[in-house]
């Protein structure tokens, strides 16, 4: 009896193949350890940032430190964004919420829209550089992490770090120290 040998075309080599189901498995490992998605939204658009303004890198790195797949809804705090987050929201697999500026503003319509049962899969909330926006907005919600804006300025950002160490906190009036 021959042995029958198969001749695989490059994209069907074991070699490719191993590694295409080994870099899947290895994505299907990091969803299941993740905490789902954090939902950030954007500021104001402005004529150098059309898109709104956001440190995108840094909102999607603390979203990622704190074990949930980052997420930016790419549009303007201003117009349709509070219905593109609601809609997301009620798509499923969102479980937590940043809002930065105009977009943390949005976050206490939206969360007035929720139904009791969305409310309920959210796990988080994180507001940056909202003046006025305090964890009493969000009845029924135990894990709201209230940013002010740097002592820099509104645009100066808010890094990473500052805000994991106050993530334990309800609400910070300032910067941690």
């Amino acid at each position: 009896m021959k042995a029958n040998v198969a001749q695989y075309p490059l994209d069907r080599s074991p070699a490719f193949l191993f590694t295409t189901f080994a870099t899947l498995g290895l994505n299907a490992m990091v969803a299941r350890s993740s905490n789902g998605t954090m939902l950030i939204l954007r500021g104001l658009s402005a004529p150098y940032a059309q898109r709104g303004l956001l440190d995108d890198e840094s909102a999607l790195a603390y979203a990622k430190t704190l074990g949930y797949v980052g997420e930016v809804l790419d549009i303007g705090g201003e117009g349709p964004q509070v219905q593109m987050a609601l809609d997301r929201i009620r798509g499923g697999n969102v479980n937590a919420l940043y809002g930065f500026s105009r977009g943390g503003y949005n976050m206490r319509t939206i969360w007035n829209q929720l139904t009791p049962e969305q409310r309920g899969r959210i796990q988080k909330i994180v507001i940056v550089g909202a003046p006025g926006v305090t964890a009493a907005n969000f009845p029924g919600m135990s894990d709201v992490v209230v940013q002010a804006d740097p002592p820099e300025g509104h645009m100066a950002g808010v890094c990473t770090e500052n805000l994991i160490r106050i993530d334990k906190v309800t609400e910070s009036p300032k910067l941690a120290e």
